[in-house]
């Protein structure tokens, strides 16, 4: 079954902590499971980064709620479209918090501009790279739970 797939990022207001994360987390985790919404969110530096995965008329409701959530702050959407199955069926919201150096290293990110095809392809096909960072979340976070420091969700 087809499903659709959002990946958006988002400034954090000022002021937002560990503790607004948590309730993020919370909410999101009961109100996913029961809307069928899968997915994870990344937070580094200030900056959310989300993969939502699901039935299209519920993922446009999650991301709407966000949208109005006054914790994001100028959501964009990176990549909006349809999949053949999910990256992040197990999880209805896993969490993430890394840095950029860490994230790129763990999905292989860190060689991948180093190769001089990697532009020219990427101007001709933009969903590599929006695939590339969905596999790039769901391997990170893989690695993380094989090393005992489990994506929670």
């Amino acid at each position: 079954m087809a499903m659709r797939r959002l990946i958006y990022f988002s400034n954090a207001a000022e002021g937002v902590g560990p503790r607004d994360i948590e309730d993020i987390l919370a909410v999101s985790r009961r109100r996913n499971a029961e809307a069928g919404v899968t997915g994870l969110l990344l937070f580094m530096h200030g900056v959310f980064a989300q993969v939502l995965e699901g039935e299209a008329q519920r993922v446009e409701s999650v991301y709407r709620r966000i949208e109005a959530d006054g914790r994001h702050v100028e959501p964009e959407i990176l990549s909006d479209r349809t999949v053949a199955q999910r990256s992040f069926t197990d999880w209805s919201m896993a969490y993430l918090e890394t840095t950029a150096d860490d994230l790129a290293r763990a999905a292989g990110f860190d060689r991948l501009f180093e190769e001089p095809e990697f532009l020219p392809v990427l101007e001709d096909h933009p969903e590599k790279l929006e695939d590339g960072i969905a596999l790039a979340l769901q391997r990170y976070a893989e690695r993380l739970e094989r090393e005992g420091a489990p994506a929670s969700g």
